[in-house]
C-alpha cells in the first residue's frame, strides 16, 4: 500500500499492486486495474517512487539496491537499456581488436 494526497489534502493509501496507469494531465491521475480512477495531490514522480519503494519492501530488495528491473530497461519507457554491438569474431573481452 502507498499513501498519497487527495487534491483537499486528506490522505489516503492506495494498494499498488491495482495500479495500471499513472499520468500527469496537469493533476496526477492514478488508473487502477479494476477501471477505477483517483485524482490526488501527488505528482508523477512521488506516486511512481512510492510505488518502486512498494515493491522493493515486498520483493525484499534493500532501498539502496538497483532495481532488477530498471537494469533491463527503462521503468519509465519500457525500453530496453542499449548495449553496445560487439562483433565476437574481431573483439576481445576488453574491447580490443584480435587482428
Amino acid at each position: 500500500m502507498i499513501e498519497v494526497q487527495r487534491l483537499d489534502g486528506r490522505a489516503f493509501v492506495v494498494n499498488a499492486e491495482l495500479i495500471e496507469l499513472i499520468e500527469a494531465t496537469p493533476d496526477t491521475v492514478i488508473s487502477l486495474v479494476n477501471g477505477k480512477k483517483l485524482l490526488v495531490r501527488d505528482t508523477l514522480d512521488e506516486v511512481v517512487a512510492r510505488a518502486i519503494a512498494y515493491k522493493r519492501a515486498v520483493a525484499g530488495c534493500p532501498q539502496g539496491e538497483p532495481n532488477p528491473e530498471a537494469q533491463a530497461g527503462s521503468a519509465r519507457t519500457g525500453s530496453p537499456t542499449a548495449v553496445p554491438d560487439r562483433d565476437p569474431q574481431t573483439t576481445t573481452d576488453r574491447g580490443e581488436s584480435d587482428g
